[in-house]
């Protein structure tokens, strides 16, 4: 009798439990928009982006019980850091594929746009950022938060790109290549302007 009660019992209990449901969900929902997105010939990752508004508090977060149900805030961390990592590993997988003699040589081409790519988005966002700095509390530092605004605003969805060359097979081709080499320079210019 132990074993069918444990069977039915709250799966937000159980930490194993909960993460699974999480990715059971989120996987299912990815697949369904993914399926039906593809009739209109979007790629995968569109699929993905649709099924995670839908999760959002956008859908069916908004409905009520749903959100603290499936993802309670006691069980979020360990589906972040998971996600997280596999971001990690495929922003690794497209980094082995690169070929650094491709950047060498095409930086003069590359690093022109990547700076025009970050100078117009980040000066909105720290335009933006000194109408927003007065809702923040006072003690959060201006420029700081100036910057931390700035760049989250420019920073462009590198991953989302790369996936959807990755799907449509032009990672390897000339127009994948120079993306990949201009968003190395991107995010090296960025990671200076987030964390100087």
């Amino acid at each position: 009798m132990s074993i069918i009660a444990n069977l039915f019992e709250d799966p937000r209990n159980d930490p194993v439990a909960a993460f699974l449901l999480q990715v059971f969900i989120t996987l299912i929902l990815s697949k369904i928009f993914t399926k039906l997105l593809s009739f209109i010939h979007q790629p995968a990752v569109i699929g993905q982006i649709v099924a995670g508004i839908v999760l959002g508090p956008s859908a069916i977060g908004f409905i009520p019980g749903f959100s603290s149900f499936v993802f309670a805030t006691h069980t979020i961390a360990s589906f972040q850091l998971v996600s997280s990592m596999g971001l990690i590993f495929f922003m690794f997988y497209l980094g082995l594929k690169m070929d650094p003699n491709e950047i060498r040589q095409g930086w003069q081409r590359t690093l022109p746009v990547a700076l025009i790519s970050i100078a117009v988005p980040v000066s909105i966002g720290c335009v933006i950022s000194l109408w927003l700095y007065s809702m923040v509390p006072p003690n959060v530092n201006k420029a700081s938060f100036i910057l931390f605004v700035g760049s989250g605003i420019g920073f462009s969805a590198f991953p989302v790109l790369a996936a959807i060359l990755q799907s449509l097979n032009l990672i390897k081709t000339p127009l994948g290549e120079y993306n990949n080499a201009r968003f190395e320079q991107y995010f090296i210019l960025v990671w200076f302007l987030a964390y100087p």
